[in-house]
C-alpha cells in the first residue's frame, strides 16, 4: 500500500514506532478523500496489527469489550460519522486506552 505525497508524516510515524514512543491515539485531520483511512492502514501494517474500522460499533458495551480483547489491533474511528452522544462515549476509551490497542481518530 502506498500513500503518495505524505513522506514526511510517514517518516515521523516510522521513527516513533522504531523509538517505541508512538502514541496510543493518533488524530488524523484532513479533507474527505485525502487518505486518512489509507494512512491508518499503513500505520497498522507498520505496527504489524490488524486494522479495524469500529465507527459503526461505538457503544458502551462495545467499548467495554475492547478492554477484554486479547489481540492487539489498530482501531479506526471516523468522528465525522458519530453523533455527539457517541463521541462522548469515546472519552474514557481515549483517556484510558486498553494496553493492546491503538486508535486512529479521523476527522475533517
Amino acid at each position: 500500500m502506498e500513500l503518495i505525497g505524505q513522506d514526511r508524516i510517514l517518516n515521523i510515524i516510522k521513527n516513533k514506532i522504531n523509538e517505541g514512543v508512538l502514541s496510543k491515539s493518533i488524530l488524523l485531520v484532513g479533507e474527505v478523500d485525502c487518505g486518512k483511512h489509507t494512512l491508518s492502514k499503513i500505520i497498522a501494517e507498520l505496527l504489524n496489527k490488524e486494522c479495524i474500522d469500529i465507527t459503526n460499533n461505538i457503544s458502551y458495551d462495545f467499548i467495554t469489550s475492547l478492554y477484554l480483547e486479547v489481540f492487539s489491533r489498530l482501531y479506526v474511528i471516523n468522528l465525522d460519522e458519530l453523533s455527539l452522544i457517541k463521541q462522548n462515549e469515546l472519552l474514557k476509551l481515549l483517556e484510558e486506552p486498553p494496553t493492546n490497542a491503538y486508535f486512529c481518530i479521523l476527522t475533517s
